[in-house]
């Protein structure tokens, strides 16, 4: 069991390690994309996610649950390269449908994989235990990956590399989750009827049949679909704290606190989990990051929409220089 935890814990670290994260937004902006174009992209990764949420329910159940999780890492390393090789609208759209695919094709799996392999050897009453570490670890991978961002942007911009390293390291980290996946116990599936896709079509119309059928499935679907999109706001947070006058190379360490805030919440909810207190500092802490999006978004517009006696946008109140 403590190799399955390790190995488990290092895949969601290196899942959420990703130095990309506080800064592809910036990147997207530096090479010329408008914000339209930049929420078209984010419009895109919904929702071929949310296309392929019902879907790949079934691919765990009809595939390899580590391999699944080791080809939605390459795929996600694959779009990393694109950005970096092929740094425009279309190549950031191709980056996303691949991430989107391996969000979809991650989505539930690797839980799954945990359970199960600690129901083989008697220890599913563990499985709370370990996923909750194991989300500790995350959340601290992303803060560690968040703070690192900011030297690694600054040395690359130093050599004339711009984001080059960021996505070097991004693409490393999705390597070490490809790795991990492949290397987890699986214990073989006890049905193995027909050739796969045939396996996988007939898992497929029986999800379908119960989502239609079941309105506490249809209710989960649509929080798993909407959960994410409330969280899109977080997505043009590193633009905004860049537009408040914030150096690219430290956007990162002002998302660290947001950062941090979420990895305490998750180190709190293993020991805490059924206390009132924590459940009334969850939903402080989780309101307070939703809020900060929009506390950004009313200092931007305060700084650079000043209202106009014509009735008009007003000019930035704070003049470029040349």
């Amino acid at each position: 069991m403590k190799r399955l935890t390790r190995l488990y814990c290092t895949l969601r670290a290196c899942d959420e390690g990703v130095l990309f994260f506080p800064v592809y937004a910036l990147l997207f902006a530096d090479v010329g994309l408008s914000t339209a174009e930049i929420t078209t992209l984010f419009l895109i990764w919904g929702g071929v996610a949310f296309a392929l949420e019902v879907p790949s329910g079934a691919w765990a159940d009809a595939f390899s649950r580590r391999r699944l999780l080791a080809f939605g890492a390459l795929l996600r390393a694959a779009g990393f390269a694109v950005w970096w090789l092929w740094p425009t609208y279309y190549g950031f759209a191709l980056g996303f449908v691949l991430w989107a695919v391996r969000s979809a094709a991650s989505s539930g799996t690797k839980e799954a994989l945990l359970y199960d392999e600690l129901a083989a050897i008697g220890a599913a009453d563990r499985y709370k235990a370990i996923a909750s570490r194991a989300a500790t670890l995350a959340m601290l991978a992303m803060l560690a990956a968040t703070l690192l961002a900011a030297p690694v942007y600054a040395l690359g911009q130093r050599f004339g590399a711009g984001y080059a390293l960021i996505a070097i390291g991004s693409v490393l980290a999705c390597l070490g989750s490809a790795v991990a996946a492949l290397a987890l116990p699986e214990q073989p599936k006890a049905e193995r009827v027909g050739d796969g896709l045939r396996d996988y079509l007939a898992k497929l119309r029986g999800g379908l049949a119960e989502a239609r059928g079941d309105r506490t499935v249809r209710r989960a679907l649509v929080v798993a679909a909407t959960v994410p999109a409330l969280a899109a706001f977080d997505e043009y947070v590193p633009l905004l704290v860049r537009d408040l006058g914030v150096a690219t190379a430290g956007v990162p360490l002002v998302l660290a606190l947001m950062m941090a805030a979420m990895a305490g919440g998750s180190a709190l909810a293993e020991r805490w989990h059924a206390s009132p207190v924590a459940i009334g500092a969850t939903v402080a802490a989780v309101s307070a990051l939703f809020a900060l999006p929009i506390v950004l978004t009313g200092l931007l517009a305060a700084r650079w929409l000043p209202a106009s006696p014509l009735g008009g946008a007003a000019e930035p109140a704070v003049a470029e220089t040349a």
